[in-house]
């Protein structure tokens, strides 16, 4: 674990400085490297904190689209629902910031439940039915 925990560390540097220098394509390649690692499911929260903290980063950097990828291709890696939940939402956020508002409304009311018809959906669905009435 802490040969994994070292180089995560090291990792973490590498992207921390390519985002200091605008390299923002290698940054996330640098980044998903930490996520392929063989982490341990008890690590899945700091995983977490860690991919959101990088998405937020491009995207405080006008990357939304880089945040995005990262996001979408680091997902499998995560196995609880509320993990699941947070990183729809962060992708509703950073499709937003990309120009596609429609979809990242979709990404965010799927974030609200993993899988399932949110409440916000049943919403929207009646609201867009009344209104073509």
């Amino acid at each position: 674990m802490s040969k994994i925990r070292s180089i995560a560390a090291a990792q973490h540097e590498i992207v921390v400085t390519l985002i200091g220098k605008k390299e923002f394509a290698k940054a996330a390649e640098e980044a998903n490297k930490i996520f392929q690692l063989k982490w341990p499911a008890d690590q899945e929260p700091v995983l977490l904190e860690e991919l959101l903290r990088f998405s937020d980063q491009f995207r405080h950097n006008s990357q939304p689209a880089v945040a995005l990828r990262l996001l979408e291709g680091n997902m499998g890696f995560f196995k609880a629902n509320k993990s699941k939940v947070a990183i729809w939402k962060d992708m509703g956020y950073s499709a937003a910031g990309h120009g596609t508002g429609r979809q990242g409304d979709r990404v965010l009311q799927r974030g609200d439940t993993p899988g399932g018809e949110t409440s916000r959906q049943k919403t929207s669905v009646g609201q867009r039915r009344s209104r073509r009435r």
